[in-house]
């Protein structure tokens, strides 16, 4: 198993989505040289905090939490899905990190499940949270949310010189390609 900051091939080659039948090219060795190469795996990657909860609650409250163990660089989307119970008053719902409001409120009278995507650009630091809000806007409903996820792109890029292989973007490789995390909430 390959680590962060470990530039082995060999160990690098032990991961299963660097093998040629699933879209990789770190085995290709007839590529070396003095230059940089871009190879993505074409999997995406998820982080999931899937329970359905509910909340009451007149004001924004926190209900769902995941923290990054690690820092990490790239492209992650947040998505989750929420409904009110009554199909008439509005309920919101805002994701967060580490307690500060990042893209919009959404809000719904729906009953079925709504979703949501938000693009989120900026790297995460070791222990940052990513949260998610929610609240009723009137006390004959209730906020129903569930699937809270962090998903990305896992990608490998590559400096050929004959001997070994780095990781440009240090994501920790696990069997299952997960950021380091744990649900907190």
């Amino acid at each position: 198993m390959a680590q962060v900051g470990v530039y082995s091939a060999a160990l690098l080659m032990q991961h299963s989505h660097l093998d040629a039948n699933q879209g990789g090219v770190l085995n290709d060795y007839s590529r070396f040289g003095a230059y940089r190469e871009s190879v993505s795996s074409g999997a995406t990657c998820v982080i999931p905090h899937d329970p359905e909860g509910d909340e009451a609650a007149l004001i924004l409250s926190l209900v769902k939490e995941i923290r990054i163990n690690l820092a990490y660089r790239g492209t992650f989307n947040i998505t989750w899905q929420y409904r009110s119970t009554d199909g008439i008053n509005n309920v919101e719902t805002r994701f967060y990190v580490n307690g500060v409001p990042q893209g919009a409120l959404y809000a719904t009278s729906n009953i079925a499940y709504q979703n949501v995507a938000e693009t989120y650009l900026v790297d995460f630091a070791q222990n940052d949270l990513v949260q998610l809000y929610a609240r009723a806007t009137n006390a004959a409903t209730s906020c129903r949310y569930r699937n809270f996820r962090i998903t990305y792109d896992w990608e490998l890029q590559y400096f050929g010189d004959g001997t070994y292989f780095n990781l440009a973007v240090p994501l920790a490789l696990t069997d299952a390609d997960l950021l380091d995390y744990t649900l907190t909430l």
